[in-house]
């Protein structure tokens, strides 16, 4: 074989190669799955892998910009589908796939039947506008049906507590996420509107993945929300997060805190409206009691009432002392109304979650999650959670309650 006697150099020669696979319509564009290993989060926001399956292995970079809208945190053993283009890094003659999006295997399975249930119930009316129920304008019960220990309960009763004060809060403690979070859901659904205990729900958790949030896309949380006769507001994950309970419920909010605001009318606003009607009352009751006197001083004008000037002088001055009253006897209405709706903020802040438990109530909580009754089973070894201590118990036996069998 003739060899060849113009030499090249290294960069010369790599550069060749990176352009050999920087042209190449396959390479520019490629889908892979594997594990990732070898993970490293860079101070400049660029994250460095190493991507690999039984046999083989490619080194991988995610610059900064589109590693910001990864929805997980890459670890070493998460098996991942990504996208990208296959280039050379010159520097060490070694080829590496430039990733642009990744996402966990399995994800775009998840992603095909939220899209088939999605159209299945949308076809068959789930979602209609005309079936939906609307909320009530000063919701007595609100029931918070989420993760007893989340930021989203905690978000949700500090905006209410705030707002609605004469408003009673009931946590409804659930799974949100895992294998039994669809079933906890829907028979908590199920129990408030069986038990009448709330004029209005709101069902949500925080942020998350397409799996931390696949609950709200099974079909038994879907079809509870579609068959409670009570409302309900959907608020699941933030503000870009969308699931199929937010579709079929009476009303979808961004965030859990975004619900609270929708739920009820806030005090200060109510005790404005309150004070307004007064003031207009006010207003249209002296308007016609003005009128009402000037239609008296014309009759007492009139020549064949000069006569009577002295029956008329009597008339006008019980008028203006009718009118004293009206207004003395309007403004001890509305002080009263005022006092009411203050004395009922007080009474329901009593209830809250946090002074029963500093009344020394317990919620019964197994392996980190509140449970009610009804999941408590013979062997379970729970922790009863208090204000200030915590039991731990172990189950011998499960008896009928004092309310049901």
């Amino acid at each position: 074989m003739e060899q060849r006697h113009d030499s090249v150099s290294v960069t010369q020669l790599t550069r060749y190669i990176s352009e050999l696979i920087g042209g190449d319509m396959f390479l520019s564009q490629v889908c892979v799955e594997g594990e990732l290993s070898n993970v490293k989060l860079h101070s400049s926001g660029h994250i460095y892998f190493t991507l690999k399956d039984d046999e083989s292995r490619i080194s991988c970079v995610m610059f900064r910009s589109a590693a910001g809208s990864l929805r997980f945190l890459p670890e070493d053993g998460t098996k991942v589908t990504l996208w990208g283009r296959v280039g050379v890094y010159e520097k060490s003659g070694s080829y590496q796939i430039y990733v642009s999006a990744m996402r966990k295997a399995g994800a775009g399975d998840l992603y095909e039947r939220y899209r088939e249930l999605l159209k299945q119930l949308g076809d068959a009316g789930w979602f209609d506008e005309s079936r939906k129920k609307p909320l009530p304008y000063l919701p007595r019960r609100i029931a918070l049906v989420t993760s007893p220990t989340g930021a989203a309960v905690r978000d949700m009763i500090s905006v209410l507590t705030r707002r609605a004060p004469y408003a009673s809060l009931i946590v409804c403690p659930v799974l949100v996420q895992g294998a039994d979070a669809a079933s906890s859901i829907a028979s908590m659904l199920s129990r408030v509107e069986s038990l009448d205990l709330a004029d209005l729900i709101l069902l949500g958790r925080g942020g998350g993945s397409i799996e931390d949030l696949w609950a709200f896309n099974e079909i038994e949380t879907v079809s509870a929300v579609y068959r409670c006769a009570i409302p309900v507001i959907s608020c699941v994950g933030h503000e870009t997060d969308f699931t199929i309970t937010d579709f079929v419920a009476d009303m979808r909010a961004p965030t859990p805190s975004a619900a609270a605001e929708m739920a009820a009318p806030d005090i200060r606003e109510l005790r404005e409206n309150i004070l307004g009607i007064g003031e207009r009352m006010n207003a249209l009751v002296s308007g016609r009691i003005d009128a009402l006197a000037g239609r008296v001083s014309q009759i007492r004008d009139l020549p064949v009432m000069k006569s009577a000037e002295s029956m008329v002088d009597v008339r006008l001055m019980r008028v203006d002392e009718l009118s004293e009253k009206l207004d003395e006897r309007m403004l001890s209405l509305l002080e009263k109304l005022s006092l009411r709706v203050g004395s009922a903020g007080d009474l329901i802040r009593s209830y809250s979650l946090e002074d029963t438990l500093k009344r020394g109530f317990f919620v019964p909580m197994k392996d980190g999650e509140a449970v009610g009754s009804g999941s408590i089973r013979p062997g379970d070894q729970l922790t009863f959670g208090g204000w200030d201590a915590s039991v731990d118990v172990h189950v011998d036996n499960v008896k009928g309650g004092l309310y049901g069998n």
